[in-house]
């Protein structure tokens, strides 16, 4: 469902050379080719999309109980190519749940169900977590379970 390739961290290397890096720098900087699918279908994509910033608010979301979800809308405002949340949003359906994004607002995915969505969101923690250790020499892991912006490398 979330999947992503072509992570890279030019713009966290361009803006400073040499780490450490504070956490807010690799939640903005560290990006990659996103791409939301559903059966095969793209949902949506997004180059340059800041996977470790929408790792860890999504994370953060499947945290709370199902009862105390509301519609989450990822909060880009910290990415500067995006002009408004959403990007990434997922809405209550009669099934469960449907993810897609303010910039496709006609395209969504088939419901899921609470356990489907939830492992999907842990499958690309993991994923983010794992190509940013082995891609970059970037330990994300607290920073995205702990939800704090703070240090790594």
């Amino acid at each position: 469902m979330f999947t992503f390739d072509a992570l890279h961290d030019t713009d966290l290397r361009r803006y400073r050379a040499v780490g450490p890096y504070t956490p807010a720098e690799i939640w903005i900087h560290v990006e990659a080719s996103f791409t939301l699918v559903d059966a095969g279908d793209v949902v949506y994509s997004e180059t340059d999309f800041p996977v470790v910033a929408l790792a860890t608010d999504l994370h953060r979301w499947t945290r709370r109980p199902q009862r105390d979800r509301d519609t989450y809308l990822f909060d880009d405002r910290y990415h500067n190519g995006f002009t408004e949340d959403g990007a990434v949003r997922i809405v209550a359906a009669d099934a469960g749940w449907r993810v897609g994004s303010v910039f496709a607002p006609d395209t969504w995915t088939r419901a899921i169900s609470t356990e489907q969505l939830d492992h999907a969101v842990a499958e690309f923690v993991s994923q983010v977590i794992h190509a940013c250790r082995t891609q970059l020499g970037l330990d994300v892991a607290d920073m995205i379970h702990v939800g704090n912006r703070g240090n790594s490398k």
